[in-house]
């Protein structure tokens, strides 16, 4: 495991996807600790493709034409479905103590699917770990694991960041209206994108 390593894992954690939406608008309407479950239930929801990819099988997953097919209408699917959900369900961003509290399984649950259901995720560990891997590299299932431990810290500060700004952000009606509706855009716009991605 190198600084290289760590840096581009850092970087890829950080970038804008399902993930990262969910995470944040869990913070926004929640608060930190749901938040924090729904970090982990975005990792979990990749830790098959991690363990797939550190026996050797990652490869073989990225190049399933069909399996790529499947879980990319799925996720498409699953990811509109949390667009209308987010927009319709107002009482998620009011500033009370969670009015509609959701249960560990549903926080993490939600996350795991959306993860799990991301098929640019068992193509990114069969691209990104090899070119760590070697007689200087590290180990896979290491590296593998190493990137998941990232990842969970890298959206549990996204999600208590949002907890943190979410009385600030949502003090007004207004503002939880444009909260709402922006994130709802953004489960949306995922959605579109991934329905156009090829292998």
């Amino acid at each position: 495991m190198t600084i290289e390593f760590l840096a581009t894992a850092l970087v890829l954690a950080a970038l804008p996807g399902p993930g990262v939406i969910y995470t944040l608008s869990t913070g926004m309407s929640h608060g930190p600790g749901s938040a924090v479950l729904a970090a982990v239930g975005c990792v979990l929801g990749a830790l098959p493709y991690a363990v797939a990819s550190a026996v050797g099988l990652g490869v073989q997953l990225a190049a399933s034409a069909v399996l790529f097919e499947v879980v990319k209408w799925a996720g498409v699917a699953y990811l509109l479905f949390m667009g209308v959900r987010t927009w319709r369900d107002t009482s998620r961003f009011e500033l009370h103590d969670d009015p509609r509290p959701r249960t560990v399984v549903q926080l993490v649950g939600y996350g795991a699917l959306v993860s799990l259901l991301n098929p640019k995720i068992p193509i990114f560990f069969s691209a990104f770990l090899p070119r760590f891997l070697g007689p200087e590299g590290g180990d896979a299932t290491a590296l593998s694991f190493a990137f998941l431990l990232v990842v969970l810290v890298v959206y549990v500060a996204y999600g208590l960041l949002a907890a943190l700004f979410r009385r600030r952000l949502l003090a007004h009606p207004r503002g939880a209206d444009w909260t709402r509706r922006v994130f709802a855009a953004s489960y949306v716009l995922i959605a579109t994108r991934l329905a156009f991605q090829t292998r």
